[in-house]
């Protein structure tokens, strides 16, 4: 008998010494009155391992995701007409985009914003426009707002650039919902800039979560990824000013690379930034 350069799939499931009878199958298999069968190569069986991994992901992915933005259209318009919605974003961005600038046009734009992005646009009807909505419609958009964050975000896993959008909106403007007392500005800060983390718009410095390799954003280097990141920044710096605890979000080359691509475009979100570094700095001392 001789040890055959590759054992057979009994064998290397018993991790046992695989040998060649006369009959063409091993000692083992022989004995036990089953087909001889070679295992495959280990490179082909990992990969295999891998793609099956890959695939029950996906299925599991597919099963667990409704479709839940497209049913926040409908709520949305059944308690806001669309002109009174167009007539908040406009509000917004003569007032409210003023004091914090870090969407880009397109991101209020109503067309644009029921198409793709509706749960930013639930944001901002619910969050900044709390003195133009009657106050029952503007607590069920509070509600509906959390409850998403809450089952797209925790329950599903899912991580998206406007989902960071959404939760950077809700944390600048929060506003308490009588029947969501726990809720705080710090939590959603703490949820946008760990989702920007893990969509990788955060810059090589910070290291993503293994999960999240699938979920980049299509151009994370992109103006408005930028933005999105010095967002992240100032409402974690501003958090970390009124509750006196340390900043999530520290200051790092690629944060410095970002002002610095907004000094041309955006000047007002960079001396922003810049500013609100003196100020964790004076506070940290």
């Amino acid at each position: 008998m001789k040890q055959r350069s590759r054992a057979c799939e009994l064998c290397q499931k018993l991790k046992a010494k695989c040998e060649a009878s006369s009959t063409g199958k091993c000692d083992r298999c022989k004995r036990a009155g089953v087909e001889c069968v070679p295992a495959a190569p280990r490179f082909q069986r990992d990969r295999i391992a891998e793609l099956e991994a890959q695939v029950e992901e996906l299925t599991r992915r597919r099963l667990r995701d409704t479709p839940t933005n497209e049913s926040l259209i409908p709520f949305i318009d059944a308690r806001i007409r669309p002109d009174e919605q167009r007539r908040v974003l406009t509000a917004y961005t003569a007032h409210n985009a003023v004091v914090w600038p870090f969407l880009s046009v397109a991101d209020t734009d109503l067309e644009h914003l029921r198409e793709t992005s509706p749960l930013l646009l639930l944001a901002l009807l619910a969050f900044p426009g709390d003195t133009l909505l009657p106050a029952h419609v503007q607590e069920e958009l509070v509600l509906k707002a959390m409850s998403t964050f809450g089952e797209e975000i925790i329950a599903k896993g899912n991580r998206s650039l406007e989902m960071v959008k959404a939760l950077l909106t809700a944390a600048f403007w929060f506003r308490q919902a009588r029947q969501v007392p726990h809720g705080h500005c710090y939590q959603l800060t703490q949820l946008a800039v760990d989702m920007a983390i893990d969509i990788g718009i955060a810059g090589p410095q910070l290291v993503r979560t293994p999960p999240a390799y699938f979920s980049e954003t299509k151009n994370p280097t992109s103006l408005d990824a930028r933005k999105t990141w010095i967002a992240c920044f100032l409402a974690a710096a501003s958090n970390s000013l009124c509750i006196r605890r340390p900043t999530i979000v520290t200051w790092t080359p690629y944060l410095e690379e970002c002002i610095q691509c907004l000094d041309k475009t955006d000047d007002c979100l960079a001396h922003m930034a810049r500013i609100m570094k003196i100020c964790n700095q004076i506070a940290g001392t």
